[in-house]
């Protein structure tokens, strides 16, 4: 029995030894294969330089000896004390964009604005995601004088239809916020300048001069027995960054049109804020985003929209815009929970910082005063 023992401890050892040469011709060829890597030549010039530099010049390894690894932990703090500070800052700041829809009216001047229908959805979506029906904008025009003969204009060179024209209506639309300028001068439609509408008998066409400026063009044939043009602009919500960490948003809808414009009692601005339907609150809701000021005072605002019409419309129109201004709850806690852990943090590394600052100069008076 013994025998066999020390036959089998035999063979392990005999194991143990091959398996360690093999380690050792492995960690050979590995060694060589690294020597011939750029990064290992790399790590060994810079390392070489770093030794040549040093050597050559005492007041940089004095530094290095005494105070180096004070200035580097005070660097550090120093940049994540600034995070934490723009992150605070950034968070209390309430954004501001604009959307400005001018109505110029009928160039030609046989008919007057007299019909606005306004809708704008800024209710929760995903970050940049776009939404077919973000600004849906109705306008409609009534014949400024019967008696009076009407002004026409010939059929544009570029349509194949031989109307002639009595209305032609120009929007301007201007937004501000921080999204860079990507186009410049593009014709929405490439095949053709205008589109034309068979059941209305209307033209229309839409300039981009920048990606915060566009012109829409609405023409009506003298066929056209509605005078009102309807637009739907597709994309995300620029109003409310959803992107952004700041809770607290204010946003103008600017709507210009020209003085004494009267409106009909169908015209309606409406600003969707929340949709909460019989659908998605039967098993409670996801909290709102809340509306803390509107200005001019609305006919209606719920949880769920904001509308002006009548006398309020007619404030709108008299103010040029509308002003809203809230905050989104859930950004909100979120930020809440953030700015007091930052500014524990924040505390402390000014603290230390401080601390490192008396340390360093007491470090270098001894050092000057040894010298």
């Amino acid at each position: 029995m013994m025998s066999v023992f020390i036959f089998l401890l035999d063979k392990i050892k005999i194991l143990l030894e091959r398996i360690f040469s093999l380690t050792v011709g492995l960690l050979k060829i590995l060694k060589e294969r690294i020597k011939g890597l750029f990064i290992y030549r790399l790590c060994i010039y810079l390392y070489n330089s770093s030794v040549h530099v040093l050597a050559s010049n005492k007041r940089i390894a004095r530094f290095f000896a005494h105070g180096f690894i004070h200035t580097l932990t005070l660097l550090v703090l120093g940049i994540s004390a600034y995070i934490m500070g723009s992150f605070i800052f950034e968070s209390n700041t309430t954004s501001f964009n604009q959307m400005v829809y001018t109505f110029y009216g009928d160039t030609l001047n046989n008919y007057k604005l007299n019909y606005i229908s306004f809708d704008k959805d800024l209710t929760k979506r995903n970050n940049n995601v776009y939404n077919d029906a973000d600004v849906s904008l109705s306008c409609g025009y009534e014949l400024i004088n019967d008696s009076v003969e009407k002004k026409l204009v010939p059929p544009f060179k570029h349509l194949k239809s031989d109307d002639r024209c009595d209305l032609v209506s120009i929007i301007r639309r201007v937004t501000k916020n921080d999204i860079p300028d990507t186009i410049i001068n593009q014709t929405i439609f490439d095949s053709v300048k205008y589109k034309y509408s068979k059941m209305s008998y209307q033209y229309y066409q839409a300039i981009l001069n920048s990606t915060h400026e566009r012109f829409y063009y609405f023409v009506s044939s003298i066929r056209d027995t509605t005078h009102i043009f309807h637009l739907k602009t597709w994309g995300p919500d620029r109003l409310i960054e959803k992107t952004k960490i700041n809770p607290f948003f204010s946003f103008w809808i600017g709507i210009v049109t020209p003085d004494n414009t009267v409106l009909n009692d169908s015209s309606i601005i409406r600003i969707k804020m929340n949709d909460i339907n019989t659908t998605n609150s039967t098993e409670g809701v996801t909290r709102p985003l809340i509306v803390e000021k509107a200005i001019p005072e609305p006919t209606s605002i719920t949880i769920n929209e904001i509308v002006y019409k009548g006398k309020e419309l007619a404030n709108v129109l008299s103010q040029k815009g509308v002003y809203i201004s809230g905050v989104d709850p859930i950004k909100k806690d979120e930020v809440d929970q953030k700015n007091l852990k930052y500014t524990v943090f924040l505390g402390t590394i000014i603290a230390f910082m401080l601390d490192i600052i008396v340390q360093l100069i007491l470090k270098w008076r001894k050092l000057k005063e040894k010298k």
